[in-house]
């Protein structure tokens, strides 16, 4: 608002110009009239203004809740594959880029001798449970299942309803020395868990697991993609399973170097030819 000078400049009135006492009335009312009707302006914009903000924030968090709703299985509350398309993997690519950074780079970033581990983890028998207790009762083992994982994992970690009755479980940067402890501790905390289904109906299952580190071979870590690496884990879960169930299963890299073009050519191909895959890596079976 400008000031009363300014007012009676535009109004070309100066110190010379004479006024009744009526007339000078009238300017000040007029001028009065002026700053109200500014101030009511500014109120109001103000307020619009306020209002604008509110209702993009509102719209900014109802976004955010629907991106959610789309990354998380309605069931378990857990994430679902999409999340694993939109966001782990670009984490993952920047993880891998640090691995090919010089030595002193990565123990300056607390990357070397760090890996992403990868857990497939199966329901066993899920089918059964679903034939004999119902299927209200499968869905209740499932999300007793998914507090259980989240129980167990760091905030970093990630786990993943893959499909079904199978999760996946991403360890971000964790010692490779480490990937068998945790997979005994999913398997003893599922095993011993009283899942209560029905009224005074409790069940007891297990799991089966299968598990490799990323990169899958250190001194090359872009040999192999993390989408390859899940293909191998996913054999080593197939490999649990044939096993008789209720086992963890870890495949690593050969230390004699190989053709890893080949190796992914045999896990698509011979999926119950155990011989052919144990000729290019090395697998340990821990009962």
């Amino acid at each position: 608002m400008p000031p009363f000078d300014d007012f009676l400049k535009k109004l070309k009135i100066s110190d010379n110009t004479h006024l009744t006492l009526e007339e000078q009335k009238a300017l000040i009312i007029k001028y009065k009239a002026l700053v109200l009707e500014n101030n009511r302006n500014k109120a109001f914009w103000e307020s619009t203004n306020k209002n604008l903000e509110k209702v993009t924030l509102a719209l900014d968090d109802a976004n955010q809740k629907l991106k959610n709703l789309t990354l998380t299985d309605p069931l378990t509350q857990l994430r679902n594959r999409r999340y694993f398309n939109d966001v782990v993997s670009k984490n993952i690519n920047n993880f891998l880029k640090l691995k090919t950074l010089s030595e002193i780079q990565k123990r300056d970033l607390n990357v070397k001798n760090k890996v992403i581990g990868i857990f497939l983890i199966d329901i066993d028998s899920f089918k059964k449970i679903n034939d004999s207790y119902g299927h209200n009762s499968g869905d209740i083992v499932l999300q007793e299942v998914s507090k259980t994982f989240l129980s167990i994992i760091r905030f970093d970690d990630i786990c993943i309803r893959w499909g079904g009755e199978e999760f996946l479980i991403i360890l971000d940067k964790t010692n490779i020395e480490y990937l068998s402890i945790f997979a005994k501790k999913c398997k003893k905390r599922i095993k011993e868990k009283k899942i209560k289904i029905k009224k005074n109906k409790f069940i007891n299952i297990s799991v089966s697991i299968g598990y490799i580190a990323y990169p899958f071979y250190e001194k090359f870590p872009n040999i192999l993609t993390f989408e390859q690496c899940i293909i191998i884990c996913d054999h080593a879960l197939y490999l649990a399973k044939k096993k008789g169930k209720n086992k963890n299963i870890d495949i690593y890299e050969n230390k004699i170097p190989v053709d890893y073009s080949k190796i992914i050519n045999i896990l698509s191909l011979y999926k119950n030819d155990n011989s052919a895959i144990d000729e290019y890596l090395n697998i340990y079976i821990d009962n």
